[in-house]
């Protein structure tokens, strides 16, 4: 492991870019979108955080909804 989110800029940038891709799921999201395309958005968000979780699997987990 080179580092957790915390202490390496190198895992921060690359789980960032997730969660900012992330972001833009559920911002083009509005009052008008189908409970299925809120579930879709809700399953490509775990998709993305799940292929970074091997760099930081305890910060990951804080973001991830049970």
């Amino acid at each position: 492991m080179i580092g957790t989110y915390r202490t390496s800029e190198e895992v921060r940038n690359r789980i960032d870019e997730v969660l900012h891709k992330c972001a833009m799921l559920f911002q083009n999201l509005g009052i008008d979108s189908t409970s299925s395309e809120k579930d879709a958005g809700l399953a490509e968000e775990r998709r993305l955080l799940k292929s970074v979780k091997h760099l930081d699997p305890a910060f990951i987990n804080s973001c991830l909804f049970k």
